[in-house]
């Protein structure tokens, strides 16, 4: 070992020490609003189950499943973080429990986890809650492991947030994705790892594409599909495990924790364990799944009828057959809004006809039979976020009618008996139980309800409406089921098995569904008069949903473009033996002790539960530091903060000092936000010293500056209605503030400008509404939609008298002429009954004006923006940038008021990854040609444009 000199080492920590301050101030200005997902109903009633490790808290209704979870909470404590070698400490964890969303996520400023209690039509066989116990608790451990060392001292400093931002500065999301993947699988019988369709993205795009960048697999592309974090992480952290030794991740975290000084810990750390650089680790691990999923050529032969037409990822999904001559599909793509086309063909080439755009939903299933389509949409409360539903949708091919059938419903996966007009939906209520409901295909009305004693998935309604067939969860997997609705029996079909079984149809005497035992998901078939059960499709990389039409077996066919729909005759089928295309890596994560949560049965504690009571746990101070961040305006400079936001997300402070560097001034203030009623109420409040230059010809008398003070408070209160139907989203929002203003004189404060200090008590009212039809992940702007706001402003009470502002703005969307671009135009018109100290405009400026305030009594003001991508490069530049889209936007901008203004330019924008963050940047300047007409004055502007997104 080299020895360092002692003056060169305390150089380098006290360089160490600044790079991670800047990070921190960067970071933060970054994402200096924390995360707040929403609230729940705000009549809910709370419980929780206080433990050594974690705090439960679950609405008073869910008492079931709220001790089911903690039992298997309790068991991922113990066992979750075995490989990383890391205690945890206790936290925080709620669950929403009305919510139709299959999602959980940890979060660590304010640390907590939060879960939803859904489980996904399209879930593996695995109890929902133990799924999250897994995959989540792996977060709070992988967290956990960072603060220690260095890390250790800036959390000590800046409470979560220093943890988060060593977090979210140098792990990268592949790999706290792909490890939690990896333990949900080792300690399990089933997982992601296991699942055939689950790495079939990289496994088609590694067979017909090759790999892409280290940077385009990991920051993602805008030309093509990319497989998400989720897959290309779990593959990586397995690879890592098994060729290079149990220990490289457990190191890995604790080097950055100890050292996130360095500027490439994460990378520094690989090299170290692989002798590799980090692209090249991912290279050679990319060769190696290359090698290992290279299968012998198949014999399989079918038809295609539904083709992406094009070279952009666009895949066409639940193809059936409307008529002999027509296809039903939903079309999705990185290019598209999803949507619902009829495809024919005319004179041999396919042709496609957009029926219409469907709300948002979970389409695991879409159901055509009879001319009669069904499928369900999600609908949203209108104010609570956490309080959802998932609503039945009809469409009728003859009358062109489309229809919601069913309201403030939680179905799933609608199955269309025509024989009997009647419908099959899974049914999940908010106490987290199911039940298969059998509805009118007319009304939506409920005809019968079938509670089951755990989870249910893809029920299939035959033809007559006589039998339904459906997986359920058993402790060893899924059981294919036959429920006769006649006698109230049900019979097994298919043992229970933890293979990925999905998609059932009844034809004949055979059953068919999907089973990924052959390590890719094919069709099956059971023949219920021998009980035979053969494998009937032998595609390359996966099926998913398939339906008969005559003797036809149509189904969706995966290739790297996206799915395409094909088809093979009934009477032509062979049968294949099962191949041997093993998805094993999980089992370098394997502990020595075999842990596996799915063959313990000793976890059955009852909990001791208390009342959670809102009043107590209102604040939750969870970071701090020697810097002030301003929420509201993502702020940062010196000072102090200190920063809370309770469980519930009702309630968020910010308070501390700030020094703003822009005026050498001190600044006192404290915010807060409480949003537990239907109307959300926030106080601002703030003491602060002004600084201004004083006049050239008081110069001699007060020097260059001079300061006064100035004490604000402001509150505000509004209410949002959110709605959201077909493919378009709705938000009215009224909103009422009172806001008051003293400014007060200090010892430097000058006796001409004493005068013009001001007393205000303003009040401000305002609505805004619009309708934005959804975008597609290509698209710039909205390309179809409108929003209103007013604005009114006076001061009715004492103090100075500001007199009245009111104004009316407007956005209009519609598209361009090329794809994903859009033309935007907004309309502003103000009216001030100007007093001597006037308002700030509320009303937008034109582009290009710099450093020039505009005000007169009545101002309009017309700005047309034409915004369009020019192309997508997936450009790196070594470690430094990576390019993924540049942009245009071409404006023309015009005043009218007691001066006129017009401006005329582009910005040319980039969308660039720095130094391979994950956070992009939106980077670029702007040219503008600006003429301010009433002095006949012309010039051209420059601007650096600047946005970071988290």
């Amino acid at each position: 070992m080299m020895a360092i000199p002692k003056n060169l080492m305390e150089h380098s920590i006290c360089k160490q020490t600044i790079y991670v301050f800047l990070l921190l101030i960067l970071s933060l200005n970054v994402n200096a609003q924390f995360y707040n997902t929403g609230q729940d109903r705000g009549s809910l009633k709370w419980k929780q189950i206080n433990t050594e490790k974690f705090r439960l808290v679950y609405p008073q209704f869910a008492e079931k499943k709220a001790q089911n979870f903690a039992n298997k909470l309790l068991w991922a404590s113990q066992n979750v973080g075995k490989g990383l070698d890391s205690t945890t400490s206790k936290i925080d964890i709620i669950m929403h429990m009305e919510s139709s969303t299959s999602n959980a996520m940890v979060v660590w400023a304010p640390k907590r986890m939060e879960v939803h209690s859904l489980n996904s039509q399209n879930s593996y066989a695995q109890e929902w809650f133990e799924q999250l116990a897994l995959h989540e608790y792996r977060h709070v451990v992988q967290i956990d492991k960072l603060n220690e060392g260095f890390t250790k001292v800036i959390s000590i400093v800046f409470g979560e947030m220093g943890t988060s931002v060593v977090l979210g500065a140098y792990l990268p999301l592949w790999y706290l994705e792909g490890d939690a993947v990896a333990v949900e699988t080792a300690l399990s019988s089933t997982g992601r790892g296991r699942q055939a369709d689950f790495n079939m993205p990289l496994r088609a795009q590694l067979s017909e594409k090759g790999r892409y960048s280290y940077d385009k697999a990991t920051m993602g592309s805008y030309r093509n599909f990319v497989p998400d974090h989720y897959i290309l992480g779990y593959h990586l952290v397995t690879l890592a495990k098994k060729n290079y030794g149990d220990s490289i991740w457990e190191n890995t975290e604790s080097f950055i924790a100890r050292n996130p000084y360095y500027i490439v810990p994460f990378s520094h750390s690989i090299r170290q364990h692989s002798g590799l650089r980090k692209k090249a680790f991912y290279e050679v691990s990319m060769d190696t799944l290359s090698d290992m999923w290279q299968r012998k050529t198949s014999n399989f032969i079918s038809e295609t009828i539904v083709e992406n037409p094009t070279k952009r990822f666009t895949s066409y999904t639940y193809s059936q057959y409307v008529n002999d001559s027509v296809i039903f599909a939903r079309k999705t793509g990185i290019n598209e809004i999803g949507s619902f086309v009829l495809i024919y063909n005319d004179n041999g080439k396919q042709k496609e006809e957009k029926l219409f755009l469907p709300g948002y939903g979970s389409f695991y299933n879409i159901s055509l039979l009879d001319s009669s389509l069904f499928w369900v949409e999600k609908r949203y409360h209108n104010r609570w976020q956490h309080l959802n539903y998932s609503v039945l949708m009809k469409y009728d091919f003859r009358t062109k009618n489309r229809e919601q059938l069913t309201h403030k419903t939680r179905y799933y996966y609608p199955s269309y008996s025509p024989g009997a007009k009647t419908l099959v939906c899974v049914q999940q209520d908010v106490n987290g139980d199911y039940s298969l409901v059998v509805l009118s295909a007319e009304d939506g009305s409920i005809i019968n309800e079938i509670d089951m004693p755990s989870f249910i998935r893809n029920p299939y309604f035959d033809k007559k409406g006589e039998n339904i067939y459906f997986f359920i969860l058993r402790n060893n997997g899924f059981e294919l089921m036959e429920y006769t609705l006649l006698s109230n029996t049900q019979k097994s079909i298919i043992s229970p098995s933890f293979n990925n079984l999905n998609r059932i149809i009844k034809n004949d005497s055979f059953i068919y569904f999907n089973d990924d035992i052959s390590g890719v998901s094919n069709i099956f078939r059971k023949n219920l008069e021998t009980n035979n059960v053969e494998r009937i499709t032998d595609v390359n990389f996966g099926v998913d949903a398939f339906s008969i039409w005559g003797n036809k077996l149509v189904f969706d066919d995966y290739t790297s473009l996206g799915w395409q729909a094909s088809y093979v005759n009934l009477d032509s089928l062979q049968v294949y033996d099962n191949i041997s295309l093993k998805h094993d890596l999980f089992k370098s994560y394997i502990t020595k002790s075999g842990d596996n949560i799915q063959n313990e049965t000793a976890y059955d504690s009852v909990f001791i539960v208390d009342k959670y009571s809102k009043a107590s746990n209102l604040f939750n101070l969870h970071s701090w530091g020697p810097i002030s961040i301003d929420v509201d305006n993502t702020n940062v400079n010196p000072g102090l903060s200190i920063l809370s936001q309770n469980l519930l997300s009702t309630v968020e402070l910010n308070m501390g000092y700030e020094y703003k560097l822009d005026e050498l001034a001190s600044k006192y203030f404290g915010n807060i936000d409480y949003k537990a009623l239907p109307i959300v109420f926030s106080l601002r409040a703030s003491y602060e010293d002004r600084r201004s230059d004083t006049p050239t010809d008081l110069q001699y008398k007060y020097g260059n500056s001079y300061t006064w003070n100035e004490t604000s408070v402001g509150l505000y209160m509004y209410r949002g209605f959110r709605f959201n139907k077909n493919a378009f989203n709705y938000y009215i929002q009224p909103s009422m503030g009172m806001y008051y203003l003293s400014q007060g004189e200090n010892n430097d404060t000058p006796t001409e400008v004493k005068d013009f200090l001001v007393d205000v008590f303003s009040m401000r009212y305002s609505i805004y509404a619009s309708a934005l039809r959804r975008t597609s992940y290509r698209d710039l702007q909205p390309r179809l939609g409108q929003s209103l706001k007013a604005t009114y402003t006076h001061t009715p009470f004492g103090g100075n008298d500001l007199g009245d502002i009111f104004a009316i703005e407007s956005n209009t969307y519609l598209p361009f002429i090329t794809p994903h671009s859009g033309m935007k135009t907004y309309i502003g018109l103000q009216y001030i009954n100007k007093n001597i100290y006037g308002y700030s405009n509320i009303i937008e400026m034109p582009r290009g004006l710099i450093g020039a305030y505009i005000s007169s009594s009545d101002n309009l003001i017309v700005k047309q923006t034409i915004a369009i991508p020019l192309f997508y490069p997936d450009l790196s530049i070594s470690s430094l940038a990576y390019i993924k889209r540049v942009k245009t936007y071409l404006f023309a901008d015009y005043l009218y008021g007691e001066d006129i203004y017009s401006s005329i330019g582009a910005d040319l924008r980039f969308d660039i990854h720095f130094l391979r963050t994950i956070a992009p940047v939106d980077i670029g300047f702007r040219t503008a040609f600006v003429t301010e007409k009433t002095i006949s004055k012309q010039e051209v502007t420059f601007q650096l444009l600047l946005n970071i997104s988290i």
